[in-house]
């Protein structure tokens, strides 16, 4: 924050209350040291002076502290202290070895934002201490009109039909109303499971997160089960490891900054489906699309959407062509830089940021390290293209576009095929596992979608027009 922004502090004894708007977006900050439970008295005799805001319904610790760096600045808020009272009222200032402590447990009442965390009590406040860092860039506001059309449709007029579409995030045809995921729960250990579609708000809409927050408040677990298939072919995910927590991953779409859920996985979890209808298969050409996060990620195999060994096990090289995401370096490979992450394509035996000369080093395939990034792998006859960029702004960028891996390169030792060109695809589709049913990858799903035939870059950069106009924004 620019110092002639920063507000004075206030060093009189009385309390002063401001009223301040909420600093969009605001500081990240992590709780560094619990100070204890106090009790409060009525002004001017606060525990600490500066009150920051009440009557909050968003309030934690977190959140408090993220109002005090907007108002004083990221280092001013690790030099002072923080309370919350009430649930839901945050002030700071300087803890005075006067005031008297209470017994932690006074401090009881739940966060109006966090219900899982405590803020103060009537009359006891709740002291820490935080350390924040800047916040995550966000796309202006609004984003531009929401789109008319679907991804689905771009596609099918350019000639490319979707064979398969996957979100829990929105329609991706303007016309289609049907679910967009089920969400399973059980309310106790000892009760049956029981299930529930998440509808769109309007054909063509985003998801109606409200059905979802109704079926899995009071539950002991809370998970999606299904992503449908959107296109007609009915290629719809299932399990295949262990099922993402429903309620894990909330965010925002759209002007109105509309809640909707996303899909969270962290290593051990897997969705797929092996018998499926219109998915390219052998050397046919075919272009897939998905969009991730450049900030929750990990090296191991396989952060994968795309194209897969329908048996469940490993078939050789080139029987996959899947998105792959992450900062795996198999066999030494690498984009731009050490840590990535990178937009990669899993072949099966290897996932590749490159092929041809750049199999092993490919300096052309730059980090993407924005909160939503889109990603695009798009296979023909002679060979593959990688693309990514911000899911939020700008343009799909080309990061490696020729022939695929050169075995020789990788030292590789191909079993079953014996080599990469031409591909052997077998027609399954997998998302956040390998097609050797590997799960030990992180990340973030949001939307994908497979179409037949390669498509052009024109069309390309209309799909991440179309993406950048749903306006994705973090919590």
């Amino acid at each position: 924050m620019m110092a002639s922004l920063l507000l004075p502090l206030i060093v009189a004894a009385s309390i002063t209350s401001l009223s301040i708007a909420q600093p969009a977006p605001e500081a990240q900050c992590t709780v560094t040291k619990a100070l204890g439970c106090y009790l409060e008295a009525s002004p001017p005799g606060r525990v600490l002076v500066h009150e920051v805001a009440r009557l909050d319904a968003d309030m934690s610790k977190e959140h408090c502290a993220g109002l005090v760096a907007g108002l004083i600045g990221i280092s001013g808020a690790s030099s002072v202290d923080m309370g919350v009272e009430y649930g839901n009222q945050c002030f700071y200032g300087s803890l005075a070895s006067s005031v008297k402590r209470e017994p932690d447990g006074d401090c009881s009442m739940p966060c109006t934002g966090n219900a899982s965390q405590t803020c103060g009590g009537k009359f006891r406040i709740e002291v820490f201490q935080a350390n924040c860092r800047p916040p995550i860039p966000q796309p202006p506001y609004p984003p531009g009109p929401l789109p008319t059309e679907g991804p689905c449709d771009i596609l099918a007029a350019a000639g490319n039909p979707c064979v398969a579409a996957h979100s829990t995030i929105r329609a991706l045809y303007s016309a289609y109303t049907g679910p967009l995921y089920n969400v399973s729960r059980t309310v106790t250990n000892s009760s049956a499971p029981e299930w529930r579609s998440i509808p769109v708000l309007k054909a063509g809409g985003f998801a109606n997160a409200s059905v979802q927050d109704e079926f899995c408040a009071n539950t002991t677990t809370c998970v999606i089960s299904n992503v449908y298939d959107q296109s007609p072919m009915g290629n719809h995910l299932g399990q295949r490891h262990m099922l993402v927590d429903a309620m894990a991953h909330r965010l925002t779409v759209g002007p109105q900054r509309l809640p909707v859920y996303g899909m969270w996985f962290e290593p051990g979890y897997g969705y797929h489906v092996d018998k499926t209808t219109g998915i390219a298969t052998g050397n046919d050409p075919e272009s897939m699309y998905a969009v991730m996060s450049g900030t929750h990620f990990n090296g191991r195999c396989c952060f994968d959407y795309g194209n897969s060994e329908t048996d469940d096990t490993s078939d050789g090289c080139g029987t996959m062509e899947a998105i792959y995401f992450g900062n795996a370096h198999w066999k030494g490979n690498t984009g731009a830089g050490e840590t990535g992450p990178w937009a990669g394509a899993d072949l099966e035996q290897g996932m590749y940021y490159g092929g041809g000369d750049q199999t092993v080093v490919n300096n052309q395939s730059e980090a993407l390290t924005s909160e939503f990034v889109s990603l695009s792998v798009k296979g023909r006859s002679d060979g593959f293209t990688i693309k990514g960029g911000d899911a939020t702004r700008g343009a799909l960028k080309m990061m490696y576009d020729g022939p695929r891996p050169n075995v020789t390169l990788t030292g590789e030792s191909c079993h079953g095929n014996s080599s990469y060109q031409p591909s052997d695809k077998k027609g399954a589709i997998i998302l956040a596992t390998g097609g050797d049913n590997s799960n030990g990858a992180r990340g973030n799903f949001y939307e994908g979608y497979m179409a037949t035939g390669y498509v052009s870059d024109a069309t390309d950069a209309a799909l991440q027009a179309n993406i950048i106009a749903v306006g994705y924004r973090t919590i």
